[in-house]
């Protein structure tokens, strides 16, 4: 996810900050109409207002490539550097605004397990099970602090390298060693413990390779299967048991619904696209190569698709009232649907070039 901010076509300053103002827009203007229409009626449910801040990453992406060549490829990137703009957003909302009382002594432990996982960084230390086992302690003290343990894994990421251990230079010289020590087993009638030595120098190729990759990329991609497969489908499934009504309900029981859902659609799809405009129009920001406005509002409705993490912040927002977790529910549902449609039409439209 972290390649398009640090390779790719946001890895200028102006394309991030067009990512940035974008995932802005796309968490301020949700919020305000949810407020705005709760406001308008009799219903007290104004803790959702986080619900339609939220960007469902995984399902939007899987509509981006659905567009094939209709859809550049640093579209995929802005959407991806967005989502993940809005998770830091959405965890900071969960951690301070959906946590019931906090425990400084944890805290501070936190702060200290953070600490040993910045010098590990900044030493040079690339062994997994060090930031594994530091993150697990993280986990662990933020916890028990009361603060929501979400924020563990958004801290902990920002502790993982970003930059290879190894210099280009070293590489290639250490990659020369190990082809002319392959070059010297193909001599004919090779000796009896050649295919040892083979399989120790791919071991150290692997080794020498490994500390020339970024770990950040390296952890993500071994990652990326599990958590596509396994832990997103899981998750959706767990959560996203929607009851659909059998009868029209009345309109006070279709608030939250609609709140959600304008959130998610208009406030997302409005919110990204003005907020984009406006930083164009001032010369605040620039647009990627290969990317045209039009571009922006697809991408601004795709991310009102809103699904788990959503979901996962209704339970917090409306702990102990089914009644406005299931109207929350509907509103994400109908609302990702929306505004995916909305995405999809929009990036099927004819290129302006």
């Amino acid at each position: 996810m972290y390649r398009g901010f640090f390779f790719g076509a946001i890895s200028n300053l102006k394309d991030a900050g067009l990512v940035i103002v974008m995932a802005i827009g796309g968490m301020v203007l949700p919020a305000l109409i949810y407020i705005g229409i709760i406001w308008l009626s009799d219903t007290n449910a104004y803790q959702g207002w986080g619900i339609p801040m939220a960007t469902d990453t995984a399902f939007a992406i899987v509509i981006l490539t659905l567009m094939g060549t209709k859809a550049p490829k640093a579209a995929a990137v802005l959407l991806t550097g967005l989502a993940i703009v809005d998770d830091m957003g959405a965890v900071a909302v969960i951690g301070l605004f959906y946590t019931e009382q906090i425990v400084v002594q944890s805290l501070v432990w936190a702060g200290i397990t953070l600490l040993f996982l910045f010098l590990l960084n900044i030493l040079g230390i690339r062994k997994p099970i060090f930031y594994f086992t530091g993150a697990l302690l993280l986990w662990w003290f933020i916890l028990q602090s009361g603060v929501h343990a979400t924020t563990a894994g958004l801290l902990a990421a920002m502790m993982v390298p970003t930059r290879p251990y190894a210099k280009k230079k070293w590489f290639r010289n250490k990659m020369s060693d190990v082809i002319e020590d392959f070059q010297d087993m193909d001599k004919p009638n090779p000796p009896i413990l050649a295919n040892e030595q083979q399989h120790a120098l791919a071991m150290q190729a692997e080794d020498i390779a490994k500390s020339n990759t970024i770990p950040i990329l390296r952890w993500g991609s071994a990652l990326d299967k599990p958590v596509t497969l396994i832990i997103l489908p899981l998750f959706a499934f767990l959560n996203a048991g929607v009851l659909l009504p059998t009868e029209i309900p009345n309109f006070n029981d279709t608030i939250v619904t609609l709140a959600i859902m304008f959130g998610l659609v208009l406030g997302k799809g409005i919110g990204i696209s003005l907020f984009a405009w406006v930083s164009l129009k001032i010369g605040l920001v620039r647009l990627p190569p290969d990317i045209h406005f039009y571009h922006i509002v697809g991408i601004g409705f795709l991310a009102g698709i809103g699904f788990t993490m959503s979901l996962f912040i209704s339970a917090l927002a409306f702990a102990g009232q089914p009644a406005l977790i299931e109207q929350a529910k509907l509103g994400i549902l109908f609302g990702s649907i929306i505004a995916g449609i909305l995405g999809f039409i929009i990036f099927s439209l004819p290129s302006k070039t």
